[in-house]
C-alpha cells in the first residue's frame, strides 16, 4: 500500500490482494492469503464502485494485474456494465478494447462495434491488437474477412508480446489466418494451438486476445518469410 492510501479504497484493495496471489516466486503464509482473500471480497463488496480503479489497473505494464483486474471486472457482473461505459475512452484505446470484450462477456454484444474503428488507428500495435480481438470474439468472423484480414496479415510482421503475456502478435495472427482460411501455412502443416480454449491457465476465452501456440516467430529467417508469403498469396487468390 502507498503512504497515505486509504486501505479501504479499491486501489489498495486491489493491491492488497495482488501481493497476495499465489505466483511460483512467491513466498505467502495462510495469513497472507487470507488478508488478501478479504481484500477481494471487499472489493466485491464495493459493487460499482470498484469497478473504476479495476478499469484503470487494465493499463498496467504487468499482465498479473490486468488478469487479475479483468477477472474481478466480470465477477461483479450486470453492476459492472455502466460503469464500464462510462470508462470507454478514459484510458487509451487498449483498455477500450478490453472494456468492450468485458461488456460482451455481460452480455452486451454490440460493445464490440466499438472496436472496428481501431483498425485504422494510426498506432500499429492498438491495429493488430483490435484485429486480433474482433477475428477472435465476433462470432462467425468468416464473414467479416475482408475487413479484418489485410490488417492481420499486417500483424504478421508485428512480433511484439500481446499485452505482456508470452504470446506474440505475429504468431496469434498467423493462428487467426490459418484459423479463417481453414488451412495451415506451415511446412509441413501444423495446427496452432490457442491456448484461450485448451489449457486452464488461459479459461475459454475470457480475455480479448487469442493466445496461440507460436509457429511464426520461432521459426527461422527463410521459414518465417515462407509462411508470410502463403498467407498472403492464399489472400491475393480468393475470391
Amino acid at each position: 500500500m502507498n503512504k497515505g492510501e486509504d486501505p479501504r479504497e479499491p486501489a489498495a484493495l486491489f493491491r492488497r490482494y495482488l501481493e497476495t496471489l499465489p505466483l511460483p516466486d512467491r513466498e505467502l503464509t495462510s495469513a497472507d492469503v487470507e488478508a488478501g482473500q478479504r481484500a477481494r471480497q471487499a472489493l466485491l463488496d464495493l459493487g460499482a464502485a470498484a469497478v473504476p480503479a479495476l478499469v484503470a489497473e487494465l493499463t498496467a505494464a504487468d499482465f498479473v494485474a490486468k488478469d487479475a483486474a479483468y477477472d474481478l471486472i466480470l465477477e461483479l457482473g450486470q453492476q459492472a456494465r455502466e460503469p464500464l461505459r462510462r470508462a470507454v475512452g478514459t484510458h487509451g484505446p487498449v483498455v477500450d478494447i478490453w472494456i468492450a470484450t468485458a461488456l460482451r462477456r455481460l452480455g452486451a454484444s454490440d460493445e464490440l462495434e466499438r472496436i472496428w474503428p481501431l483498425l485504422e488507428h494510426g498506432e500499429g500495435y492498438v491495429r493488430h491488437l483490435a484485429a486480433l480481438a474482433l477475428a477472435f470474439q465476433i462470432e462467425n468472423a468468416q464473414a467479416h474477412k475482408t475487413r479484418l484480414m489485410p490488417m492481420l496479415l499486417e500483424a504478421l510482421d508485428d512480433e511484439r508480446s500481446i499485452e505482456s503475456t508470452p504470446f506474440t502478435i505475429a504468431g496469434s495472427a498467423l493462428a487467426m489466418i490459418s484459423a479463417m482460411a481453414r488451412q495451415s501455412f506451415t511446412a509441413p502443416p501444423r495446427d496452432a494451438y490457442l491456448y484461450n480454449y485448451d489449457d486452464f491457465a488461459y479459461p475459454p476465452p475470457v480475455h480479448p486476445f487469442p493466445f496461440a501456440a507460436d509457429l511464426l516467430t520461432q521459426a527461422g529467417d527463410e521459414e518465417k518469410r515462407a509462411i508470410k508469403e502463403r498467407a498472403r498469396a492464399w489472400w491475393r487468390n480468393t475470391p
